[in-house]
């Protein structure tokens, strides 16, 4: 009657074993492959006539607003400039026809660099100053 249990005995230790042998190549195989975070879609960079008022003012992102003012022309009114929340600059606001301007400047009386340009897609600035496939203003 031993001779049975040995059989049952066997059997169970090559069932474990076939489990645990699995479940190992399955951790094994699962191990080397890493979920990646899906790819954000590039965002489509629009381009500018160079002489076109936002062509102008994306030449000056990183030099002084004073040199945008006087390139490109008014201001559609006045300035806004606030504290920033780094507790030592200031950053600043600027509308003109077709586009407005973000600065940063490191105190109340440096110059105010610019930032960013954003465009108005509906203005006919921002229409007329997108270049097209033969490099031409939109019309």
């Amino acid at each position: 009657m031993k001779k049975k249990n040995d059989k049952a005995y066997v059997y169970k230790l090559v069932a474990v074993f076939t489990v645990v042998l699995v479940a190992s190549a399955v951790l094994f195989a699962c191990a080397g492959k890493r979920e990646e975070p899906p790819e954000e879609p590039e965002e489509e960079k629009t381009e500018y006539t160079a002489n076109s008022p936002l062509g102008i003012a994306e030449s000056f992102v990183g030099k002084d607003v004073k040199g945008l003012i006087e390139a490109v022309g008014t201001l559609k009114g006045d300035p806004v400039i606030e504290p920033s929340n780094d507790g030592g600059g200031y950053q600043g606001t600027y509308e003109f026809d077709g586009f407005t301007v973000y600065t940063y400047a490191k105190a109340e009386d440096a110059e105010a660099i610019v930032t960013e340009i954003v465009p108005d897609t509906e203005s006919e600035v921002y229409k007329k100053s997108i270049k097209t496939d033969s490099g031409e203003s939109g019309k």
